[in-house]
């Protein structure tokens, strides 16, 4: 592999200036970035599983091959990593982000007339551009033209708009919204963002690495100690993973100096079985979506401390839990898989993220009594 990097770095150093007719294995930047999304789009379809053959047979339509696919990608990274300026990659990553709006957002029925505000999301997006991309404009002379009561007939209609963003939690009303600023804002902007992502990018590949900074100050066993009885739940359940963690590698200290360890007394089984046990079934027992690897984290702990009996039945309950609310999300999600909505790729990760979880629970009791 590092002889066939040398060879890359050879040929990019002596490549004529970026044009666009420059292609690798049947790729030019467009492209490749068209496949990405396309590949990305595919695996909020499809899943992991069902993505590499749909891809596979995507780039068969267009007379390519995914081993062609793999190598270009690899070589255009190399001729990323050869441009200073960053200009390529910057246009790489435009051109990604406009083919999955168009993937993932194409089914999206149109909101360019939706109103909030006393403004269309047409219109918000017209003032806007022409109060933030005109100097020197007569904002009162804006105002008038799209019917709005001033500068406090403005604040109005952002605050409706911004509550509306918010409410959507699909992103398709600021996605629209974004690319009708875009088109009222002119070519012109587009090549300014376009250029401020090249500057970002300009020499990160050159810099060193900066030195690691000091790891946050990890608290005393004392302290997780007293935040297993927070009355703040997210306290308590933060605490209980490096809690164990620290009673997990006290059993790694030589016998006869255990004792003297300032963790001992926190760690007897008593106490995790009074303090900490409770907090952990809790957990396991009130899941929410966002908090996963929590009890998936704790997996190990809880059959390395002792406790993988008291927590077996509450593990799977928690699987059945699991398991009903994947077949909720595949239940909705079945109706817009072959729709370009954002919805889908939301549904995606949770399904997967649910699936994961389950087997690797499922992987762990059924080793526990």
């Amino acid at each position: 592999m590092k002889k066939i990097a040398i060879v890359l770095l050879l040929l990019l150093a002596v490549l004529p200036a970026f044009g666009q007719d420059e292609k690798y294995f049947g790729f030019d930047l467009d492209l490749l970035a068209k496949s990405l999304s396309r590949w990305t789009s595919f695996r909020s379809q499809h899943g992991e599983k069902g993505a590499d053959p749909a891809f596979a047979a995507w780039l068969q339509e267009q007379g390519l091959s995914r081993s062609a696919y793999d190598r270009a990608y690899a070589a255009w990274w190399e001729r990323f990593r050869a441009d200073g300026t960053g200009k390529i990659e910057a246009k790489f990553h435009t051109a990604v982000s406009r083919y999955t709006t168009e993937f993932e957002f194409g089914d999206v029925p149109d909101r360019s007339q939706e109103k909030h505000g006393g403004l269309t999301l047409d219109q918000y997006a017209q003032v806007a551009a022409a109060l933030s991309r005109q100097p020197g404009a007569d904002a009162e002379k804006i105002f008038k033209e799209f019917g709005v009561a001033g500068s406090a007939g403005w604040q109005k209609a952002n605050e409706a708009w911004g509550a509306a963003f918010k409410a959507d939690t699909s992103f398709a009303l600021i996605s629209q919204y974004g690319q009708l600023y875009q088109k009222h804002a002119g070519p012109a902007f587009a090549k300014e963002q376009e250029q401020k992502l090249a500057d970002t990018l300009a020499g990160r590949f050159d810099e060193k690495p900066a030195p690691p900074s000091a790891p946050p100050e990890r608290p005393t066993i004392d302290q997780l100690r007293a935040k297993l009885s927070s009355q703040v739940q997210s306290e308590r359940w933060e605490a209980a993973r490096p809690f164990a963690w620290e009673c997990d590698r006290l059993s790694l200290v030589a016998e006869k100096q255990r004792k003297a360890d300032p963790r001992f007394p926190h760690c007897q089984p008593a106490v995790l079985r009074a303090e900490w046990l409770p907090v952990v079934l809790d957990i396991v027992d009130h899941l929410p979506e966002d908090k996963l690897n929590l009890a998936t984290g704790l997996l190990d702990l809880v059959e390395e401390l002792g406790f993988a009996k008291d927590a077996k039945l509450t593990y799977l309950r928690c699987v059945n839990r699991l398991k009903s609310a994947v077949a909720t999300f595949e239940d909705a999600y079945a109706p817009i898989q072959d729709k370009a909505v954002p919805e889908r790729m939301f549904l995606r990760i949770k399904i997967d993220q649910h699936h994961a979880a389950i087997a690797e629970i499922e992987r762990e009791i059924a080793a526990w009594p």
